[in-house]
Protein backbone atom coordinates (compact mmCIF):
# COMPACT_ATOMS: atom_id res chain seq x y z
CA UNK A 1 0.00 0.00 0.00
CA UNK A 2 0.96 3.97 -0.83
CA UNK A 3 4.06 2.62 -2.64
CA UNK A 4 3.10 3.97 -6.36
CA UNK A 5 0.30 6.05 -4.59
CA UNK A 6 2.89 8.28 -3.04
CA UNK A 7 3.96 9.66 -6.41
CA UNK A 8 0.30 10.81 -7.24
CA UNK A 9 -0.72 11.82 -4.01
CA UNK A 10 -0.24 15.49 -4.01
CA UNK A 11 -2.01 15.84 -7.12
CA UNK A 12 -5.14 14.09 -5.89
CA UNK A 13 -5.11 16.18 -3.00
CA UNK A 14 -4.36 19.38 -4.62
CA UNK A 15 -7.39 21.41 -3.80
CA UNK A 16 -7.84 20.16 -0.18
CA UNK A 17 -7.50 23.54 1.98
CA UNK A 18 -4.52 22.64 4.33
CA UNK A 19 -4.09 25.76 5.44
CA UNK A 20 -7.57 26.05 6.88
CA UNK A 21 -6.68 22.59 8.48
CA UNK A 22 -3.09 23.75 9.76
CA UNK A 23 -4.82 26.77 11.48
CA UNK A 24 -7.79 24.53 13.41
CA UNK A 25 -5.00 22.12 14.92
CA UNK A 26 -2.84 25.64 15.49
CA UNK A 27 -5.99 26.76 17.67
CA UNK A 28 -6.59 24.00 19.28
CA UNK A 29 -3.09 23.63 20.85
CA UNK A 30 -2.90 27.49 21.82
CA UNK A 31 -5.79 27.45 23.64
CA UNK A 32 -5.01 24.72 25.34
CA UNK A 33 -1.17 26.06 26.27
CA UNK A 34 0.91 24.41 23.67
CA UNK A 35 3.69 27.66 23.04
CA UNK A 36 5.44 28.34 20.41
CA UNK A 37 8.39 25.78 19.51
CA UNK A 38 6.48 23.22 21.37
CA UNK A 39 7.51 19.44 20.51
CA UNK A 40 5.28 18.07 18.34
CA UNK A 41 4.42 14.40 17.05
CA UNK A 42 2.40 14.52 13.97
CA UNK A 43 0.79 10.92 13.00
CA UNK A 44 0.05 9.76 9.76
CA UNK A 45 1.71 12.74 8.19
CA UNK A 46 1.65 11.57 4.79
CA UNK A 47 3.90 13.41 1.80
CA UNK A 48 4.15 16.46 4.92
CA UNK A 49 1.83 19.17 3.78
CA UNK A 50 0.37 19.81 6.95
CA UNK A 51 3.96 19.24 8.99
CA UNK A 52 5.67 21.78 6.32
CA UNK A 53 3.44 24.55 8.16
CA UNK A 54 2.72 22.88 11.50
CA UNK A 55 7.04 23.76 11.62
CA UNK A 56 6.87 27.55 11.24
CA UNK A 57 5.51 27.39 15.27
CA UNK A 58 6.70 23.76 17.05
CA UNK A 59 9.27 22.01 16.54
CA UNK A 60 7.53 18.84 14.24
CA UNK A 61 8.64 15.41 14.33
CA UNK A 62 6.39 13.69 11.66
CA UNK A 63 5.50 9.74 11.56
CA UNK A 64 3.96 7.78 8.78
CA UNK A 65 3.90 3.75 8.26
CA UNK A 66 5.04 4.23 4.53
CA UNK A 67 8.30 4.96 3.25
CA UNK A 68 7.39 6.13 0.66
CA UNK A 69 5.28 9.22 1.50
CA UNK A 70 8.25 9.86 4.00
CA UNK A 71 10.40 9.95 0.91
CA UNK A 72 8.08 12.85 -0.63
CA UNK A 73 7.96 14.61 2.68
CA UNK A 74 11.65 14.45 3.32
CA UNK A 75 12.32 16.16 -0.33
CA UNK A 76 9.62 18.36 -0.06
CA UNK A 77 10.89 19.90 3.46
CA UNK A 78 14.56 19.83 2.05
CA UNK A 79 13.40 21.79 -1.27
CA UNK A 80 11.34 24.58 1.42
CA UNK A 81 14.45 24.68 3.70
CA UNK A 82 13.08 23.38 6.48
CA UNK A 83 14.31 21.10 9.47
CA UNK A 84 11.73 18.42 10.31
CA UNK A 85 12.46 15.25 11.68
CA UNK A 86 10.71 12.63 9.78
CA UNK A 87 10.38 8.95 11.28
CA UNK A 88 9.10 5.78 9.62
CA UNK A 89 6.94 4.53 13.03
CA UNK A 90 3.85 2.99 13.64
CA UNK A 91 1.41 5.30 15.11
CA UNK A 92 0.12 2.57 17.83
CA UNK A 93 3.35 2.13 18.97
CA UNK A 94 5.40 5.29 19.10
CA UNK A 95 8.63 5.46 20.21
CA UNK A 96 10.89 8.96 21.12
CA UNK A 97 14.05 9.67 23.25
CA UNK A 98 12.16 12.40 24.68
CA UNK A 99 8.10 13.15 25.84
CA UNK A 100 6.41 15.72 23.18
CA UNK A 101 3.91 18.54 24.55
CA UNK A 102 1.68 17.42 21.74
CA UNK A 103 0.47 14.32 19.22
CA UNK A 104 -1.82 15.23 16.35
CA UNK A 105 -2.95 12.69 14.00
CA UNK A 106 -4.05 14.17 10.95
CA UNK A 107 -6.27 13.33 7.22
CA UNK A 108 -8.35 10.58 8.97
CA UNK A 109 -5.26 9.02 10.39
CA UNK A 110 -7.37 7.18 12.77
CA UNK A 111 -9.85 6.40 10.62
CA UNK A 112 -7.29 3.49 9.38
CA UNK A 113 -6.92 1.64 12.50
CA UNK A 114 -9.32 -0.69 13.41
CA UNK A 115 -11.21 0.07 17.66
CA UNK A 116 -8.33 -1.86 18.80
CA UNK A 117 -5.52 -0.15 17.07
CA UNK A 118 -7.46 3.19 17.64
CA UNK A 119 -7.23 2.20 21.23
CA UNK A 120 -3.31 1.12 21.09
CA UNK A 121 -2.53 5.24 19.10
CA UNK A 122 -4.04 6.46 22.19
CA UNK A 123 -2.29 4.71 24.88
CA UNK A 124 0.68 5.01 23.03
CA UNK A 125 0.46 8.80 22.71
CA UNK A 126 -0.71 9.29 26.54
CA UNK A 127 2.28 7.31 27.15
CA UNK A 128 4.72 10.08 24.90
CA UNK A 129 3.24 12.83 25.90
CA UNK A 130 4.50 15.39 29.01
CA UNK A 131 1.74 16.36 31.61
CA UNK A 132 -0.28 18.85 30.59
CA UNK A 133 0.57 17.35 26.76
CA UNK A 134 -2.33 17.88 24.41
CA UNK A 135 -4.00 15.11 21.57
CA UNK A 136 -5.82 16.22 18.66
CA UNK A 137 -6.82 13.95 15.89
CA UNK A 138 -9.21 14.21 13.07
CA UNK A 139 -11.67 11.89 11.39
CA UNK A 140 -14.13 10.81 9.13
CA UNK A 141 -17.29 10.20 10.40
CA UNK A 142 -19.17 7.37 10.34
CA UNK A 143 -21.87 9.29 8.84
CA UNK A 144 -19.38 10.25 5.78
CA UNK A 145 -18.40 6.56 5.65
CA UNK A 146 -21.40 5.12 4.78
CA UNK A 147 -23.60 7.55 3.67
CA UNK A 148 -21.46 9.71 1.74
CA UNK A 149 -18.73 7.30 0.47
CA UNK A 150 -20.74 4.14 0.96
CA UNK A 151 -21.23 2.25 -1.72
CA UNK A 152 -20.52 4.89 -4.21
CA UNK A 153 -18.12 5.25 -7.19
CA UNK A 154 -16.70 8.40 -7.91
CA UNK A 155 -14.40 9.48 -11.32
CA UNK A 156 -12.01 12.61 -12.27
CA UNK A 157 -10.90 12.72 -15.65
CA UNK A 158 -8.19 15.54 -16.39
CA UNK A 159 -5.40 16.27 -18.83
CA UNK A 160 -2.63 14.58 -16.66
CA UNK A 161 -4.61 12.11 -14.61
CA UNK A 162 -7.89 10.29 -14.05
CA UNK A 163 -9.74 7.91 -11.58
CA UNK A 164 -12.26 5.63 -11.08
CA UNK A 165 -12.93 4.94 -7.06
CA UNK A 166 -15.20 2.22 -6.03
CA UNK A 167 -16.31 2.18 -2.19
CA UNK A 168 -17.51 -0.58 -0.64
CA UNK A 169 -19.22 -0.40 3.01
CA UNK A 170 -18.53 -3.36 5.40
CA UNK A 171 -22.01 -3.15 7.64
CA UNK A 172 -20.48 -6.00 9.85
CA UNK A 173 -17.10 -4.70 10.54
CA UNK A 174 -18.15 -0.85 10.31
CA UNK A 175 -15.60 -0.05 7.96
CA UNK A 176 -15.85 1.29 3.88
CA UNK A 177 -13.21 -0.61 1.34
CA UNK A 178 -11.69 2.44 -0.79
CA UNK A 179 -10.59 1.01 -4.01
CA UNK A 180 -9.03 3.20 -6.29
CA UNK A 181 -7.84 2.60 -10.39
CA UNK A 182 -5.30 5.67 -11.45
CA UNK A 183 -3.76 6.55 -14.64
CA UNK A 184 -1.19 9.34 -14.70
CA UNK A 185 0.33 10.52 -17.42
CA UNK A 186 4.22 10.31 -18.01
CA UNK A 187 5.55 11.88 -21.17
CA UNK A 188 3.25 9.79 -24.06
CA UNK A 189 2.28 7.30 -21.81
CA UNK A 190 -0.19 6.51 -18.73
CA UNK A 191 1.08 4.44 -15.53
CA UNK A 192 -1.69 2.80 -13.95
CA UNK A 193 -1.90 2.54 -10.40
CA UNK A 194 -3.90 0.28 -8.46
CA UNK A 195 -4.71 1.26 -4.79
CA UNK A 196 -6.84 -0.24 -2.13
CA UNK A 197 -7.22 0.78 1.16
CA UNK A 198 -10.08 0.32 3.97
CA UNK A 199 -10.98 3.15 6.77
CA UNK A 200 -12.93 2.74 9.72
CA UNK A 201 -16.24 4.33 11.30
CA UNK A 202 -15.24 5.49 15.40
CA UNK A 203 -18.40 7.42 16.60
CA UNK A 204 -17.95 9.90 18.94
CA UNK A 205 -19.12 8.17 21.84
CA UNK A 206 -16.66 5.36 21.47
CA UNK A 207 -13.96 8.33 20.76
CA UNK A 208 -14.28 9.53 23.68
CA UNK A 209 -15.05 6.67 26.17
CA UNK A 210 -11.67 5.56 24.65
CA UNK A 211 -10.32 8.87 25.59
CA UNK A 212 -11.25 8.56 29.17
CA UNK A 213 -10.07 5.38 29.50
CA UNK A 214 -6.36 6.05 28.14
CA UNK A 215 -6.46 8.82 30.76
CA UNK A 216 -7.04 11.79 28.75
CA UNK A 217 -9.45 14.49 30.15
CA UNK A 218 -10.98 17.80 29.26
CA UNK A 219 -12.10 15.95 26.20
CA UNK A 220 -13.66 18.11 23.61
CA UNK A 221 -14.91 17.96 20.19
CA UNK A 222 -15.58 20.22 17.08
CA UNK A 223 -16.05 20.29 13.68
CA UNK A 224 -14.07 21.78 10.48
CA UNK A 225 -15.30 25.18 11.28
CA UNK A 226 -14.18 25.07 15.20
CA UNK A 227 -18.13 24.42 16.18
CA UNK A 228 -20.03 22.34 17.93
CA UNK A 229 -20.01 18.97 16.41
CA UNK A 230 -23.38 17.85 14.65
CA UNK A 231 -24.51 14.96 12.35
CA UNK A 232 -24.58 15.68 9.65
CA UNK A 233 -20.59 16.94 9.62
CA UNK A 234 -18.36 14.96 7.62
CA UNK A 235 -15.34 15.32 9.55
CA UNK A 236 -14.53 15.64 13.36
CA UNK A 237 -11.82 17.27 15.43
CA UNK A 238 -11.15 15.68 18.67
CA UNK A 239 -8.75 17.02 21.66
CA UNK A 240 -8.26 16.09 25.26
CA UNK A 241 -5.29 17.01 27.77
CA UNK A 242 -3.01 14.50 29.82
CA UNK A 243 -3.38 15.87 33.11
CA UNK A 244 -1.24 14.67 36.50
CA UNK A 245 -3.37 12.52 38.90
CA UNK A 246 -2.72 10.85 41.95
CA UNK A 247 -0.96 7.55 40.50
CA UNK A 248 1.25 9.55 38.29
Amino acid sequence: MYADFALVYDRLMADVDYISWVELYKNLLFERGVKNGASIVECACGTGNLSLPLSECFSVSGVDISEDMLSVAHSKARSHGKRINFIRQDMRELSFHKKQDAVLATCDGVNYLDSTGFISFLESAYSLLNFDGVIAFDASTPYKLQEILGNNTFTLVEDDICYIWQNFWDEDNQKVILSLDIFTKTGDKYLRIKEEQQQWAHDVNFIEDSLKNAGFADIEFCNMQGETISESDERIFAVAVKRRNNNE
